[in-house]
């Protein structure tokens, strides 16, 4: 009975299908991934000149 129920319940649930991010949200991302690679590169080349 159970399994009967639980199997009716996962056939009326319709198949979710993907919907890519909006392009705002992509472009913002890259933005991101861009000003951490920047930080990262300056505060290595301010310890690479000791600091000063």
């Amino acid at each position: 009975m159970e399994e009967k129920d639980l199997h009716e319940i996962t056939q009326e649930q319709p198949e979710s299908t993907y919907t890519p991010r909006p392009r705002w949200q992509r472009v913002l991302a890259w933005i991101g991934v861009g000003i951490m690679i920047l930080g990262v590169i300056l505060y290595y080349y301010h310890i690479a000149r000791g600091g000063m």
